[in-house]
């Protein structure tokens, strides 16, 4: 049983290093600066090591960035959409507000994702499985609902992100909420712009 057990505790315990010294690595430089080999030379083991766990970094990255993402995950599930729309934005923001600054880093970086799905691709088929067929809709049109929300809140919070939560949280719900639920016509700015059409 010993000998059984030798093998899983290393593996463990060079996934656990492998991590550490990626996160040590992304709060130095650029996520797109660092290389397998530079981890693994700072790691101290061989690139077949790391490949033992990861496809790739940008698995890696996927990994770590749905694991911090698990929380908005678990909301999702206890939340009926589009009515709690505005608590799901909530959430989320909030999330990203309180984040540390190497969970930022880590949910800013950009990876390719040809292993599988990216995490905002996960984030939608989330998405559907707790949303099924929206009321008044058909399947595929619940699908394009969905996929319009994930897409434009992913967009908007990483935006918000960069920018170092430059609009005040309570002005971000508002403005994210408006914009999803009512697109460019909710805004009085470009409301005013738009030049008045009469039906046909």
């Amino acid at each position: 049983m010993k000998n059984d057990a030798k093998p899983d505790l290393r593996f463990r315990k060079n996934e656990s290093l492998i991590r550490t010294v990626f996160k040590e690595m992304l709060s130095e430089m650029d996520y797109a600066k660092i290389t397998v080999c530079a981890l693994a030379d700072r790691a101290q083991i061989n690139r077949k090591t790391f490949y033992l766990h990861y496809a790739s970094l940008d698995h890696l990255l996927a990994v770590l960035q749905l694991e911090i993402m698990e929380p908005s995950f678990a909301l999702m599930e206890h939340s009926k959409f589009p009515d709690d729309l505005e608590k799901l934005v909530r959430h989320s923001l909030l999330f990203l507000l309180n984040a540390s600054e190497l969970e930022k880093k880590i949910l800013s970086a950009k990876g390719n994702f040809p292993e599988g799905m990216s995490p905002e691709d996960y984030a939608r088929e989330k998405f559907y499985k707790v949303c099924g067929r929206l009321p008044g809709c058909t399947p595929a049109e619940s699908r394009i609902v969905v996929a319009f929300f994930s897409s434009c809140f992913w967009g908007i919070s990483m935006q918000w992100l960069l920018d170092g939560h430059a609009v005040p949280l309570e002005d971000m719900v508002a403005l994210t909420v408006n914009l999803i639920s009512s697109g460019l016509h909710g805004l009085p700015a470009f409301r005013n712009a738009l030049p008045n059409r009469t039906a046909p």
